[in-house]
């Protein structure tokens, strides 16, 4: 928890005490695996080529997420910017957390009001437009990267953003599906009749 406040209050510029401090080295083909939150800082001292990714498990999830909180109120502790796509994900993860907590690492405290509360901020950081219309032109940043319009979206008293909107807004209007294109259907192929040579007789069954 000291470790978390001061690195809150200073972020890149934190100074952690010394006893804090763990260098691992990393050679040809190795692969390290860091929990979610963990407090990192990549040195290179020679050229190099690594690449990296990032993996949510089930029984992480609420350390994903109380992590994912951390970095939408303090972003200067990130030299990464919120992906355009999280409220996508947010809404994945709010759907089937809340459906069963327990399964994704949450105990009986779990507060379903308090967590929906926590998604909407997140994703509310991560994108939001300030559209005085509808939404739903080029300059809905919204609607540009596919997604719905959240909590912090909007000047205007209208949304009609086909992605959807957030819940406590108006809802987005409905947009029919075209109507499938018919299969064509195409007859059968006859192969061309083969090539004699000739004077020559074709073959018959007998």
């Amino acid at each position: 928890m000291e470790a978390r406040a001061g690195f809150s209050k200073h972020g890149e510029d934190w100074l952690p005490n010394p006893k804090w401090i763990k260098v691992i080295a990393l050679t040809r083909f190795d692969t390290l695996i860091m929990p979610p939150g963990t407090i990192h800082a990549p040195i290179t001292v020679t050229d190099c080529l690594f690449r990296g990714g990032m993996v949510m498990q089930k029984r992480f999830m609420k350390d994903t997420m109380r992590h994912w909180k951390f970095c939408s109120q303090f972003p200067f502790c990130t030299n990464e910017k919120a992906p355009k796509q999280t409220r996508s994900v947010i809404d994945y993860l709010e759907r089937v957390i809340l459906a069963n907590p327990k399964e994704y690492g949450y105990g009986d405290d779990f507060d379903p009001a308090l967590f929906k509360d926590e998604c909407k901020r997140i994703s509310a950081v991560a994108l939001s437009c300030s559209c005085k219309s509808g939404c739903t032109g080029r300059g809905c940043s919204c609607l540009t990267y596919g997604q719905r319009c959240g909590a912090g979206c909007h000047k205007g008293k209208v949304c009609s953003n086909p992605c959807g909107v957030h819940e406590t807004g108006p809802p987005a209007p409905s947009t029919p599906l075209p109507a499938p294109t018919p299969a064509r259907i195409f007859p059968p192929r006859r192969e061309p009749p083969p090539i004699l040579p000739p004077g020559s007789v074709p073959a018959r069954l007998v």
